[in-house]
């Protein structure tokens, strides 16, 4: 946004913007991915938990295969939308940044339930190290190597020019990859769909033979001695008893 607002204004570098008019952006930007962030998260966990319940619009569509399809419409409205804002950025930013919105609403459907379906499918002694290694592998292709590969994309594009116009346009062209990368998560969760019932039934027979495991393993209860009648007569008053007798 701050490199199309540069060549709108004809400036020769992003660093000539006003200060206010930067802070304006970053603000802008933030409060959209905070509150597109909050409604996506939101949303995506209440339209999988009532489609998986049988609530509401989805009582005659129960489907265990909810968490990935929602996943999978999310990732798949995602990517044109994506395309959609960059292309308006130089003709109506307003517009641009309502799609920005729904761009980021519609990637953040699936932040909630892609937990809630890793731990549906692992069984509990495994899911501290399956949650461990979804966060691991989501943050190394994700945002950590993301905004570099991005910038180096973008980097050699624009070879040695430094004009914001340049830098605009192969930002634009760099975020190609995102787009790119959103359709494979779009396939890669229909086949998670697919898979799904398999992996439920799965988890469940390993989980029923790990109980049973257990209390085969569990030392059963020893059974009490039944007091007898003579063993009443303990102590000196017994003695005495017997000697009487």
């Amino acid at each position: 946004m701050e490199h199309a607002k540069a060549m709108d204004e004809h400036l020769n570098d992003t660093s000539k913007l006003r200060p206010a008019e930067k802070n304006q952006i970053a603000l802008i930007f933030g409060v959209i991915t905070c509150v597109a962030g909050i409604c996506g998260v939101s949303l995506g966990s209440l339209i999988a938990q009532h489609w998986k319940t049988g609530k509401f619009c989805f009582a005659h569509r129960r489907s265990e295969r909810a968490d990935p399809i929602v996943s999978a419409v999310g990732s798949f409205v995602a990517a044109p939308l994506m395309f959609v804002a960059f292309s308006l950025i130089t003709t109506d930013q307003l517009l641009s940044w309502f799609v920005v919105f729904l761009t980021i609403l519609c990637l953040c459907l699936n932040w909630a339930i892609n937990v809630d379906m890793l731990m549906s499918i692992i069984v509990p002694e495994r899911r501290s190290i399956a949650s461990a290694i979804q966060i691991l592998f989501s943050h190394l292709f994700g945002d950590a190597s993301g905004p570099y590969l991005v910038g180096a994309i973008s980097d050699f594009i624009r070879g040695s020019s430094d004009f914001p116009a340049d830098r605009f346009h192969s930002l634009i062209v760099a975020f190609y990859l995102p787009n790119a990368l959103l359709f494979l998560s779009g396939a890669a969760f229909l086949g998670a769909a697919y898979s799904l019932p398999a992996d439920l039934k799965r988890m469940e027979a390993e989980k029923a033979a790990a109980e049973s495991e257990r209390r085969e393993r569990s030392p059963k209860p020893t059974t009490s001695a039944t007091i007898g009648p003579s063993s009443a007569n303990i102590g000196p008053q017994g003695r005495q008893n017997e000697a009487f007798e």
